[in-house]
């Protein structure tokens, strides 16, 4: 039977967790590219440390946009809104 909440990542991320195991890793973490840190039936010790927790969401947060990974944010609209001007000429 597979953990009912999911992985450590996707539960700090607040996302729902697919909890296909594949290695040490979840496919949802597989596919976004980011470090799956498991399952476990207690929290790892550093986790206790809410710094630790924002620090590690905020860099997950920044690797996502940087990749163009989070949804409704495609990368080419991104990169096309900072090459292109938003002015008309009459």
């Amino acid at each position: 039977m597979a953990g009912r909440t999911g992985c450590w990542t996707c539960r700090i991320r607040r996302k729902k967790c697919d909890e296909q195991r594949e290695g040490t890793s979840c496919q949802t973490c597989k596919r976004l590219r980011i470090d799956c840190l498991g399952w476990g039936p207690r929290k790892p010790d550093w986790m206790r440390d809410k710094q630790a927790i924002e620090a590690y969401k905020a860099s997950i947060k920044a690797h996502l946009t940087r990749e163009g990974l989070i949804r409704g944010q495609p990368r080419s609209a991104i990169m096309q809104a900072s090459s292109s001007p938003s002015f008309q000429v009459y």
